[in-house]
């Protein structure tokens, strides 16, 4: 059986920190705009005409890419506050698959209220600009890590990223739960899953890491940032 870690900080429901409390899901006027997913299901997969983007209230999510063998890769993992859908914007047509990890939430805004709420609100125009810049940082330092660094040093860049992913939403930056499986991490960051579970086990064995059920803390972070050597995601 798959190992699950799952991917749900300590109430990681509320709105990201580094939004403005006049956040754009609370300036929006729309109706019914307010959608809840259960696990696994889709939001929208690659090749769907471009209708929306979504801001994730709740949950988390995972955005993948098929292989030409067929095979999942995953691109990148959201949490609440984050604006997913922008890959739309470039041709009109989704180029990845969105599916979410637990039971979600997310506010819609059509192609028409997205045109009138960059007129009018600068705080979704902030948001927006800040979820396309989030996306290009995060695939610069996925390619740096993949092209520079070892495995050992890509699980602790991984597990650093969502410290500070974490903190930056207020919940604990060194005891968090995941909902995503070894499968995706090792997918995510270019591994064998072996190889993910053999680091992971280090990582316990020197007490940097305690790894149970759902949890996860981390005891020592100048160790584990020691381990990433390279300040890739910080």
């Amino acid at each position: 059986m798959e190992n699950v870690l799952p991917l749900r900080p300590n109430k990681i429901e509320r709105v990201s920190a580094y939004q403005s409390e006049d956040s754009i899901a609370t300036r929006s006027n729309t109706r019914n705009s307010h959608r809840i997913y259960q696990r696994k299901q889709v939001l929208y997969c690659a090749g769907d005409v471009f209708k929306a983007v979504y801001q994730l209230r709740s949950g988390s999510a995972k955005a993948s890419v098929c292989t030409v063998n067929g095979d999942e890769h995953i691109t990148d993992f959201f949490y609440p506050g984050d604006i997913v859908g922008v890959d739309g914007f470039d041709s009109f047509v989704h180029s990845q698959q969105l599916t979410f990890l637990e039971t979600s939430s997310v506010v819609c805004y059509t192609e028409r209220e997205i045109d009138s709420l960059l007129a009018k609100s600068e705080a979704f125009r902030s948001s927006l600009l800040r979820a396309m810049s989030h996306s290009l940082v995060r695939d610069q330092q996925m390619l740096l890590s993949l092209t520079n660094c070892c495995s050992v040093q890509r699980v602790a860049q991984f597990i650093l990223s969502l410290s500070k992913r974490f903190s930056e939403r207020r919940c604990s930056s060194v005891e968090f739960s995941l909902s995503m499986t070894r499968t995706d991490i090792a997918s995510y960051i270019g591994m064998a899953i072996e190889t993910l579970s053999r680091v992971l086990t280090a990582f316990q064995q020197a007490n940097i890491l305690s790894i149970k059920h759902r949890k996860v803390v981390i005891n020592d972070l100048d160790a584990l940032r020691a381990k990433a050597k390279v300040d890739l995601f910080l």
